[in-house]
This record gives C-alpha cells, sequence and structure tokens, in this order.
C-alpha cells in the first residue's frame, strides 16, 4: 500500500514541474534551472517506475498466495463432504466454478485495496492542486461531481 500511495502521488506531481517550468522557468528566461528541475523530474519518475515494479511484482505474489490458500481449504472442505453430494452436482461444474470464483475473489483482494488507494489519492489530490490554482473552477467541478457518480452508478 506504501508503494501505491508512493506511485500516486509521483504521478500527481510530475504535472506540477512540468506547470512550474512553463510558467516559472521559460517565461523568466531561467533556462539553467531546466537541467535540475529535469534532473528531479527524472528521479520522480525512476520512483514512480520502481513503485510500479513492486506493486506489481509482489502484488501478484501475494495473490497467487492467497489463491493457492483459499485453493487449499476448499480442497479440504470439499473432502469433508458425503460422497451422496459428488452424487448430485457434476465435478466438472463444481471445479469450473471453483476454479474461475477463486481467480476472480483474489484478484479483488489484492488488486482491489491498492486501486481504491491510488485512485482516491489521484483524484483528491487533482481536486487539491486544482483548488490551489483556481478555487472557483474547482467549486464548478465540485458541483457536477454527485450528477456525474449518480450516472456512473445507475449506468454501471
Amino acid at each position: 500500500m506504501l508503494f501505491t500511495a508512493v506511485s500516486a502521488l509521483c504521478a500527481l506531481s510530475i504535472p506540477l514541474f512540468v506547470r512550474y517550468v512553463t510558467k516559472e522557468l521559460i517565461a523568466d528566461g531561467l533556462t539553467w534551472s531546466l537541467v535540475s528541475i529535469g534532473m528531479v523530474m527524472a528521479l520522480v519518475t525512476t520512483v514512480q517506475v520502481l513503485s510500479y515494479y513492486v506493486l506489481d511484482y509482489h502484488g501478484h505474489r501475494m495473490g497467487a498466495m492467497m489463491e493457492r490458500d483459499m485453493r487449499q481449504e476448499l480442497f479440504e472442505h470439499f473432502m469433508k463432504l458425503p460422497v451422496a453430494h459428488y452424487d448430485r452436482e457434476p465435478i466438472g461444474g463444481m471445479m469450473s466454478r471453483i476454479t474461475n470464483d477463486l481467480l476472480m475473489v483474489s484478484e479483488l483482494a489484492h488488486h482491489g485495496p491498492e486501486d481504491y488507494l491510488r485512485h482516491g489519492i489521484k483524484f483528491g489530490g487533482a481536486l487539491a492542486i486544482l483548488a490551489w490554482i483556481d478555487w472557483r473552477l474547482t467549486l464548478v467541478i465540485a458541483v457536477f461531481l454527485p450528477i456525474m457518480g449518480g450516472l456512473i452508478l445507475y449506468f454501471n
């Protein structure tokens, strides 16, 4: 979760750097500072890429371990069921359901929290940055957010 937050904050900082470069440095003719800002932006991008790597590697590793544990628990549960249960239920259908459902549950369990955190930070950070730049424009946008949320919930 830490690397999720770091990657989201890095993604938010890059447009701020570009704004600073275009509004302050180039406008004031301070092109000598472009090299240092460019190095900082390269460092931020490197941190973001490394965060995504750690998220991807360890997230999928954790998801695979969760899926393994759930498969083991389900196997132990199926071994306790009476034999008559298997006469009523087709084995292929049960195996197909188990395989697909476990994959979906493990994907949700390890991608869900990190996606909510990442998108929450990006959304909240974007609104905060927009409010910092122009609070009136932020209020206009904020008026439409509940309407858009309602439409998304209704049509999704």
